[in-house]
């Protein structure tokens, strides 16, 4: 087995990016997917801030502002979730999110 280098790291990242992405898009496990981009576009905003807010860290900024607030939204009707969970576990998410 080999070390972890830089290359592998970056892979790790992009695929994160594109799976998490594609889990948002199709609204299938909405709130692990939302987490794993809020997470992975913090680290992409506090690593890209040295060159500045306006010019960089805006844009991962502003997908991991998106992916917070489709965390704490949860599934919507129109998603996968929605279709395959059963109404009354919606209905408990949701009460519980509102507590």
């Amino acid at each position: 087995m080999h070390e972890k280098g830089v290359y592998d790291e970056i892979l790790d990242r992009n695929q994160t990016e594109l799976i998490g992405g594609l889990l948002l898009i199709a609204g299938l496990l909405t709130r692990p997917a939302a987490f794993a981009v809020t997470i992975n576009m913090l680290v992409a905003t506090v690593v890209t801030l040295p060159r500045g807010f306006l010019m960089v860290a805006a844009y991962p900024f502003s997908l991991m502002i998106g992916a917070l607030v489709v965390q704490l939204a949860g599934p919507m009707a129109y998603s996968l979730d929605s279709l395959l969970l059963p109404g009354e576990v919606i209905r408990e998410l949701r009460e519980r999110s509102t507590r």
